[in-house]
């Protein structure tokens, strides 16, 4: 809906300023009709051109993806992933400019990272989608967000913040140890006289889809 008044003009004017409230965002036209209203002499007004507005205060808002390479810990809060560089996808709901500048994308480090995080960023324009290839400079916990303010859309609404994506990059394989207490040692040889016997597999850091088919057997 569209609410309009004048702010200025009235009869024996030739220029009027007519203020316009739009209820609702989208297009807005606007145009003068022929006819209505006539000059001095009696001829009516021709139509005018139209004038064609995007009523637009929402601000965009990026949503970012993490690779198909990342697994998601048990918790839902981190991404675990081993490969790099580390390709983010991010997409705005709408046309935005600037997506691809330096800045669009922070990648900050949590806790004890120190290495550095190099960005670099492509995309064909409009909504997306774009990619962040970050390189992590070492091992270790950071985030990644699109920032309050970093691009703008077509009605210079400044974009809000968006979700937070967390790594940890991680390229150490984990080692395993095995034990048994069951059985006798007798000249550093265990010998085992039951029918079965318990033997631990630990290992330095936690694991994801182990079981008895991965230990080997001879």
């Amino acid at each position: 809906d569209l609410a309009a008044g004048f702010a200025s003009g009235s009869d024996g004017d030739s220029e009027f300023t007519l203020v316009v409230t739009p209820s609702s965002q989208g297009e807005v036209l606007l145009s003068k009709p022929a006819g209505g209203v006539t000059d001095g002499a009696g001829n009516a007004a021709a139509a005018s051109s139209t004038l064609s507005f995007v009523y637009d205060t929402v601000p965009p808002e990026a949503t970012l993806t993490a690779p198909t390479a990342a697994y998601e810990t048990e918790d839902n809060q981190t991404f675990a992933i081993r490969v790099s560089p580390i390709s983010v996808t991010y997409n705005f709901g709408e046309t935005v400019v600037n997506a691809t500048a330096d800045g669009v994308v922070l990648a900050e480090g949590v806790g004890a990272f120190g290495g550095d995080l190099n960005v670099s960023i492509a995309g064909s324009g409009g909504s997306g989608p774009y990619v962040a290839s970050v390189v992590p400079g070492e091992e270790g916990t950071f985030t990644v967000v699109v920032p309050t303010d970093a691009v703008q859309d077509l009605a210079a609404n400044d974009c809000e913040r968006s979700n937070v994506l967390t790594f940890s990059f991680d390229t150490t394989e984990p080692t395993p140890s095995l034990a048994t207490s069951d059985g006798s040692v007798y000249l550093g040889t265990r010998y085992i006289t039951g029918d079965a016997f318990n033997v631990t597999v630990l290992f330095d850091e936690a694991l994801r889809a182990f079981d008895a088919s991965d230990v080997s057997l001879t």
